[in-house]
């Protein structure tokens, strides 16, 4: 039965963190990437600031939704071996001018979300300069034991603001996929 649970899990991902796409909608993007040895670095053509993801097992993800993945400054990724767990991790994110930061307190960007009242588990971290906040989506009622863990972590530069979202859909107790996410955060590191 947990194999079972295992396979359905994998089908839903897309539609539980709202990856419903648009096929064939072509976006113009400011995105740079460039694989090294090191991992992935991700910037864009009008900022300084990079991000350098210390992973090998990214894929990009091409195809969008709606909102803010139609942004030309926006990316995602999928890592498919992550430390730990043996299911992949969603990497996406912005990287945007300064100006477009308009909030008194990192919180005050994140209670905007349409989907506020429906986190559950949240709570609230910093590691460096990172705001970071973790919470839980619901899964359907089928899927007892399968938490949808998510993260959105910010980050202020002299001209970049840095908005990533990162999310694992799993069977292991919601704490630990929290930690897990944090800690992979912690391992990307910014260049400028």
């Amino acid at each position: 039965m947990n194999k079972i649970k295992e396979r359905i899990i994998f089908l839903v991902i897309p539609f539980l963190i709202g990856c419903a796409t648009n096929s064939g909608t072509t976006i113009n993007s400011n995105i740079l990437t460039e694989t090294t040895s090191q991992g992935i670095s991700v910037g864009t053509k009008d900022r300084k600031a990079k991000l350098m993801i210390p992973s090998n097992n990214l894929k990009t993800v091409e195809e969008r939704g709606g909102g803010g993945q139609r942004n030309p400054n926006y990316f995602y990724f999928v890592d498919k071996k992550v430390d730990g767990i043996g299911v992949d991790l969603h990497f996406s994110g912005w990287l945007l001018p300064i100006e477009k930061y308009t909030y008194d307190e990192v919180i005050d960007f994140w209670v905007t979300d349409r989907n506020l009242d429906k986190h559950f588990n949240q709570e609230f971290r910093k590691t460096g300069n990172w705001m970071v906040y973790l919470y839980d989506l619901p899964v359907p009622e089928t899927f007892t034991d399968v938490f949808s863990s998510h993260m959105r972590a910010n980050l202020l530069l002299d001209d970049t603001w840095i908005d990533l979202h990162l999310s694992i859909t799993d069977m292991k107790p919601s704490k630990f996929l929290h930690d897990v996410l944090f800690e992979y955060l912690k391992t990307v590191q910014i260049t400028e």
